[in-house]
């Protein structure tokens, strides 16, 4: 229901509608990139619209603040959004009741009002669907993970179990051996002598390379990262791997901690940057450091603040390698997305080639 005015409003009216698209546009740009920027548009926005109803009461100016609402979930916190709504229609309220003081108009008001908390209600709705999505995404790169991990732990137990097998009977079967020799060594016939020598150095010496095949069984006990991380990306079916280096770590623990930054990267790569291919890589920064790089093609957007990305999930990453002197850093891709930086110790380094 529209309701007349005077010439002279023709500008103002004809402002204030035109800085209420703009705003829309500009908060809608904002509101996944900057939230104070887009908050400071919705504040003003807000107060345009209400300024809109004080001169000329139109369906216009209800309508913006309907629209104008659905913004409070996506900007503040549910009890601050629905305390901003509140604030808004009381002083909606006031500015119809002093400018156009008649029974019509406060039933289309309230009206409003009410489509305000049916919007207010959806957008709320929504929110909670995409985040439970996204965190049922997270959920399932997280089990794909620690899956992966399980059965390298399971062939990393096995290799332990084959070494122990080694020291405890062959080990403990040539060590007989070799006493038996050293007592042999001084019974006739004394022509046996130099060949009793000589065998018992050759079972010593085998004694030698059992010792040494179980330390390397013992030790060997690295990951391969790439072949790892590319099991893992095979059970996504929306992205696409690739690997310039197979990146091999001399410490089981840094390992899994990297895993699990690399792991983290990539879902942030998927939820957040909307990405689908995604490439490791590896690069000495100089006799000290190396990089592993983390590339995506995705939408790279840093928001210390509220972006997990830029927030707790980078500082969840940088407390994993903090113990190992590593560092991460999240860096715009020149050719479009995000690269996740993790700088660690070449001391860690076994094998990036």
């Amino acid at each position: 229901m529209d309701v007349s005015f005077s010439h002279a409003l023709i500008p103002s009216l004809i402002g204030l509608y035109s800085y209420n698209i703009l705003a829309f546009l500009v908060a809608v740009y904002f509101t996944d990139t900057n939230q104070a920027i887009a908050k400071g548009v919705i504040y003003t926005a807000v107060a345009a619209s209400l300024l809109l109803a004080a001169q000329s009461y139109t369906v216009v100016s209800p309508i913006l603040l309907v629209i104008w609402v659905t913004f409070y979930p996506m900007l503040w916190r549910p009890q601050q959004a629905w305390m901003l709504l509140v604030i808004t229609n009381i002083i909606f309220v006031v500015v119809i009741i002093m400018a156009k003081p008649f029974t019509p108009l406060l039933i289309n008001t309230f009206s409003f009002i009410a489509f305000q908390f049916f919007a207010m209600t959806s957008t709320q709705t929504r929110l909670h669907a995409q985040s439970q999505k996204a965190a049922l995404e997270k959920a399932h790169i997280e089990l794909l993970m620690m899956q992966n991990m399980l059965s390298e732990k399971t062939k990393s137990s096995e290799r332990l179990r084959i070494s122990r097998d080694l020291h405890d009977s062959i080990g403990q079967k040539l060590t007989a051996i070799s006493l038996n020799l050293e007592y042999a060594k001084h019974k006739p016939p004394e022509s046996l002598l130099n060949f009793i020598n000589g065998l018992k150095e050759d079972v010593n010496d085998a004694l030698k390379d059992v010792r040494r095949v179980v330390s390397e069984f013992r030790t060997k006990e690295s990951i391969d990262i790439t072949t790892y991380i590319q099991k893992l990306a095979e059970k996504i079916e929306v992205l696409k791997f690739e690997a310039k280096d197979n990146i091999v770590l001399n410490n089981p623990a840094l390992t899994e901690q990297v895993i699990f930054c690399l792991q983290e990267g990539i879902s942030n790569a998927l939820r957040h940057g909307k990405a689908d291919t995604i490439m490791l890589s590896a690069c000495e920064k100089d006799k000290n450091y190396f990089h592993i790089n983390l590339a995506d093609n995705g939408q790279f957007k840093l928001n210390t603040s509220t972006d997990e990305i830029g927030g707790n999930g980078l500082i969840g990453m940088k407390e994993r390698l903090k113990p190992y002197d590593g560092k991460v850093a999240l860096l715009a891709n020149t050719t479009g997305g995000a690269i996740l930086q993790l700088t660690l110790n070449t001391r860690y380094q076994k094998a990036c080639i």
